[in-house]
């Protein structure tokens, strides 16, 4: 059982894929910082401005200028324990992260269960206290980014061109050739410049076809994006365990989490049609969560047929 109390996947099938983090018991809370509430600098950044001669405060301060929304609101973990549990065990983690609602009350609903995405820095309040934190705009970038893959992913399993085109507008302005998302809520489009071979590739594909081969590269992109910087690399001793990914944050174990479905280490959850249990299927077309539905479901198509029948052969009498 996860930390949430949902159920959680075998965990044969996501080991090496594992990570523990962390939940306050205590939950969590909005708060929103005034002028004096700056950013703390981890060990490095600071001993790396002081070789510069730079003044931390002072560059806390410059950096607090140039933010959008300064004030937050903030998500902090409230003072107490914390238990810990692994994300990557909890079945359709990364569409549970997706289908968050990017408002304050669905996403301190999410924490509560999952605890904080881990990508904030450290933050000193007026009354000294020191807390990590993550912006309100940083949870709905990530909430809203996650979805678009996933969205697209979607597409691309469904071997739908015209899917995958509904999603997306061309330019073919010369010299600013561009492919973007229609999604309003989110603005991402690849570019034909010249320092950026990556997206100049995926534009060719664009251009040349087929078009569920380029929106697969995009996925590829933006699953790897994800989880660059953010996963460590492992290799067990043991090599029947061969190798895999520790994530460093909650949003990385979420693109970690979609990897093992795109990859078919996990696969996608299904809903059984006879006993309304979710399970993973085996197979594509697997419809039924054991075979118990399965017999009893051809069971009751039986018996159908055979009222059919009998009706049909008392109307004929009828005529």
């Amino acid at each position: 059982m996860s930390a949430n109390g949902a159920e959680s996947g075998d965990s044969a099938e996501t080991y090496p894929f594992t990570m523990a983090w962390p939940v306050a018991d205590a939950g969590y809370s909005w708060r929103r910082s005034s002028g004096d509430v700056l950013r703390l600098f981890t060990r490095l950044e600071a001993e790396q401005l002081h070789r510069e001669g730079k003044d931390l405060e002072a560059v806390a301060r410059d950096e607090r200028s140039k933010m959008t929304d300064p004030e937050g609101p903030y998500l902090v973990a409230n003072a107490g324990s914390t238990r810990l549990y692994n994300p990557l065990a909890i079945d359709d983690f990364h569409r549970i992260f997706a289908s968050t609602r990017p408002t304050e009350s669905g996403i301190h609903g999410f924490a509560s269960k999952y605890g904080d995405l881990g990508i904030g820095d450290k933050l000193r309040w007026p009354d000294d206290t020191i807390t990590s934190h993550t912006h309100l705009n940083d949870w709905r970038d990530a909430v809203s980014l996650l979805a678009d893959v996933i969205d697209l992913w979607d597409r691309v399993n469904s071997n739908n061109d015209s899917r995958i085109e509904q999603c997306f507008k061309r330019d073919h302005t010369p010299g600013r050739r561009s492919v973007k998302w229609k999604r309003e809520d989110h603005d991402d489009e690849l570019v034909a410049i010249e320092t950026n071979p990556d997206k100049l590739a995926l534009l060719e594909l664009w251009d040349k076809g087929p078009v569920a081969q380029a929106a697969w590269q995009w996925v590829r992109q933006l699953l790897l994006d994800g989880l660059r910087d953010e996963t460590i690399p492992i290799v067990h001793s043991n090599r029947r365990d061969g190798f895999g990914f520790v994530p460093r944050t909650l949003i990385a174990a979420a693109y970690v989490s979609l990897g093992l479905e795109i990859t078919g280490r996990r696969g996608r959850m299904r809903m059984c049609p006879v006993c309304g249990r979710r399970f993973r299927p085996v197979r594509r077309d697997k419809r039924f969560c054991s075979d118990g539905c399965r017999i009893k479901n051809h069971r009751e198509e039986q018996k159908l047929k055979t009222e059919s029948k009998s009706e049909d052969s008392e109307g004929s009498k009828e005529g």
